[in-house]
């Protein structure tokens, strides 16, 4: 396979990098800013990493987002039917891979032999990572947004010991859709674990839902769903903000995550979409193109 030149410079880049020890950014700046919400710095979080150069979900391209400069990667979270914790989006390997069938279905060891496909379906060398695996390389260089794509309480378990095997939980937050008294019962089983509840539309009272959180736990993020500019739910986010938690949102798609303001319209005017979320107080933007919001981000400053 003959791989792409921006592939193969991302690839030499890293490879300097790492033999001398250094890495295009270490952990604890990332971990400051995350940390210290409420300044307007603004952190850019890519979702399933650097997919443009690289598959999705793979070890290469957790790689190019970390010299890219990007602050967290967003990753999916499934479960062989041998119990193995793997990084895949789809719950079957056939888009991803050059194999087929249910990741329920099937054992590590049969995951373990597949080839990943880039985004326009090229078979490409590189393997699916473990969960492990994933942490291990992460640690020390970037944050991690779990999203899990199987029941998060019942293997809440065997991720957390994931993450305190690979001394990743200080730069690791957990998003995923359970109920207040789910995330509390979890909170209080694992204190170190920095739950990331999601808040917005799809709920029937957002605003009710927030103050049941904020007024009855310590959050360090929270992420925001807003239909339109009008919503309701603006009117928490300095509140949020002056609780010390990292307002979050992504500008993937037109719909109801960001009021409209997506990465297709940033593309033609940076400031409608993802400058005036920002200027809403968002403080975490999860985007396809991390390459154009960190450079709109130079820009402004931030």
């Amino acid at each position: 396979m003959i791989i792409k030149l921006t592939q193969f410079l991302l690839i030499l880049s890293l490879l300097v990098l790492q033999g001398g020890k250094v890495f295009s950014q270490a952990i604890q700046p990332i971990l400051e800013k995350f940390q210290n919400p409420g300044k307007g710095q603004v952190m850019v979080l890519a979702h399933r990493q650097d997919w443009k150069h690289f598959p999705e979900n793979s070890l290469e391209a957790l790689e190019g987002s970390i010299a890219q400069g990007v602050d967290i990667v967003e990753i999916d979270i499934r479960r062989t039917k041998d119990g193995q914790l793997i990084v895949m989006h789809d719950h079957t390997v056939d888009r991803t891979t050059n194999g087929q069938g249910a990741i329920a279905e099937l054992d590590w060891p049969e995951i373990s032999k597949l080839q990943l496909r880039d985004e326009e379906g090229n078979l490409t060398p590189y393997k699916v990572p473990t969960f492990i695996e994933y942490m291990q390389a992460a640690k020390g260089k970037i944050m991690v947004n779990l999203d899990i794509k199987i029941d998060p309480l019942e293997n809440f378990s065997a991720m957390y010991q994931v993450l305190e095997a690979t001394e990743t939980l200080d730069q690791t937050f957990w998003v995923f859709d359970a109920s207040y008294q789910a995330v509390k019962d979890t909170l209080k089983k694992y204190p170190e674990v920095i739950m990331c509840p999601k808040i917005g539309s799809h709920q029937q009272d957002p605003v009710g839902e927030y103050y049941a959180y904020v007024d009855n736990m310590e959050l360090q993020t929270l992420f925001f769903r807003f239909k339109t500019e009008q919503d309701t739910l603006w009117t928490v986010v300095e509140d949020a903000l002056n609780r010390g938690i990292k307002t979050y949102c992504h500008t993937l798609w037109e719909g109801s995550s960001a009021a409209g303001h997506s990465d297709y319209k940033s593309k033609d005017d940076p400031d409608f979409s993802w400058g005036w979320l920002i200027d809403q107080g968002m403080e975490i933007i999860m985007t396809d193109e991390t390459e154009e919001l960190i450079k709109y981000l130079e820009i402004r400053n931030q």
